[in-house]
C-alpha cells in the first residue's frame, strides 16, 4: 500500500493491514490523523510499541477534537446561548485532553438519544476507552518505564477501529440533525 509517497508492506491479514485497508478505503478521515494511524499501523507491525502507542494517541487526540467540534454545531443548532457558551469554555477551550473529554462525556450523556443514533450504547465505556488511549500515550511519551505488549496493543489499535467508524458517522452527521 501506497501512502505519503512511501510504500508500506504489512504481513497478511494482520489487525495492521486490516486497519491500514480500512484507513486506504476511507476518505472522511483528514490526512493528519490518517497519517498518525499509518505511522502507528507500521510501527506497531515493526514491534516498535512505544511509537505506536504516541502515534495512536495522537490520532485519537485528533478524533477528540473533531467529535468536540462537530457535538458544539450540534449545540449551536439545538442548545440556549448559555449552554452554548458553557460548551465553548469548558470543552472547545479546555486546556488539556482529559478535561476536554470529561466535559465532553458529560455532555454527551446528557444526550444519550442523540449518541445512541450513531452506535453508540455505552457512551462512558466507549469515551473512557479514549481515556484509556491518552494515558498509554502519555505513559510511552514519558520515561515511566510502562510499556504496552503486542497484543494488548492490536487490541487497543481493533478497538479503536470499531470506535473510529461510530465517531466519523456522528461527526459527519451531528451538525445536520
Amino acid at each position: 500500500i501506497e501512502f505519503d509517497h512511501k510504500k508500506l508492506l504489512l504481513e497478511k491479514d494482520s489487525v495492521y493491514t486490516n486497519f491500514i485497508k480500512f484507513l486506504s478505503g476511507n476518505a472522511s478521515i483528514d490526512n493528519l490523523q490518517k497519517q498518525y494511524l499509518y505511522e502507528a499501523c507500521t510501527s506497531g507491525n515493526a514491534t516498535n510499541l512505544l511509537s505506536a502507542s504516541v502515534m495512536l494517541g495522537c490520532a485519537a487526540e485528533i478524533l477528540l477534537k473533531d467529535l468536540c467540534e462537530s457535538f458544539y454545531k450540534y449545540y449551536l443548532n439545538r442548545k440556549t446561548p448559555a449552554e452554548q457558551a458553557a460548551f465553548e469554555q469548558k470543552v472547545i477551550k479546555a486546556k488539556v485532553a482529559y478535561i476536554r473529554l470529561d466535559e465532553f462525556t458529560k455532555r454527551a450523556e446528557a444526550n444519550p438519544e442523540v449518541f445512541k443514533q450513531f452506535g453508540f450504547e455505552n457512551l462512558r465505556l466507549n469515551f473512557n476507552f479514549l481515556d484509556i488511549i491518552r494515558q498509554t500515550r502519555n505513559d510511552a511519551g514519558h520515561p515511566t518505564g510502562k510499556r504496552l505488549g503486542e497484543s494488548e496493543f492490536k487490541t487497543m489499535l481493533g478497538n479503536y477501529q470499531l470506535l473510529l467508524e461510530k465517531c466519523l458517522l456522528a461527526i459527519k452527521q451531528l451538525p445536520i440533525i
